[in-house]
């Protein structure tokens, strides 16, 4: 996986909260795939394609995995995603086991539950 500076994540942090330029700045500095994350948790399903195709598996199974879906979970655990598979539970307010850290989720109020008729790339 692909390390990012706090620079970067905080461009993120700021598209989350609705910032379209800096999603832009994410796109036109070389972190697509940060971009095409957060649209394809918004329910864009071409940022979701997107990302599978070009080699961002991780963030897929992450979409699905902040949607419910424990397959994609137990894949992003069973890959060693395990930073990824923590930001689950923390997007869910689960609390992180190692510290006690409680995180809650706090993303965008407009986002439409992620519903496919499949039951997503993770489906037994």
């Amino acid at each position: 996986m692909r390390e990012y500076e706090p620079k970067e994540l905080l461009k993120l942090c700021e598209a989350i909260r609705g910032e379209e330029a800096s999603q832009e700045w994410l796109k036109n500095n070389g972190f697509r795939e940060l971009s095409e994350f957060w649209d394809a948790y918004e329910d864009d399903e071409k940022s979701f394609q997107w990302l599978k195709t070009n080699g961002f598996i991780h963030f897929a199974a992450l979409v699905d995995a902040m949607s419910g879906k424990d397959q994609a979970k137990a894949w992003l655990l069973g890959n060693k995603f395990t930073a990824l598979g923590i930001l689950v539970d923390a997007s869910a307010g689960k609390p992180e086991k190692k510290d006690g850290c409680l995180l809650r989720r706090r993303f965008s109020t407009t986002r439409k539950k992620r519903i496919k008729k499949e039951s997503g790339i993770f489906s037994i």
